[in-house]
C-alpha cells in the first residue's frame, strides 16, 4: 500500500524536524508519545502484512485456475485488428 509507506515516510520526516503526528480522524494515533508511536507502527505493519496476503491469495488463485485450464485475465489484442 504505497500510501500507507508515504505516510510512514512523511511521519519519519517530520519526526527528524522534531514535529509530531497527530490524527484528527483517527483516536490514538499520536506520534509525540512512545506508545502511541508504537500503535501507529503496529498498524502499519499489520496493513502491510494484509496487503502482501491478500496479493499472495490472489497469486495463488490465478495459479490453481491456470492449473484447471482456466484463461485469466483480459483476452489479448490482436495488432491485425489496428
Amino acid at each position: 500500500m504505497p500510501v500507507l509507506r508515504n505516510l510512514i515516510e512523511i511521519v519519519e520526516e517530520l519526526k527528524g524536524k522534531g514535529v509530531g503526528f497527530r490524527s484528527i480522524n483517527h483516536c490514538g494515533i499520536d506520534t509525540t508519545t512512545a506508545s502511541s508511536e508504537m500503535i501507529f507502527s503496529i498498524c502499519g505493519t499489520l496493513a502491510q502484512f494484509e496487503r502482501r496476503l491478500i496479493q499472495e491469495l490472489a497469486q495463488a488463485g490465478l495459479m490453481a485456475a491456470r492449473a484447471r485450464g482456466k484463461n485469466c485475465g483480459r483476452p489479448k489484442i490482436s495488432k491485425a485488428k489496428y
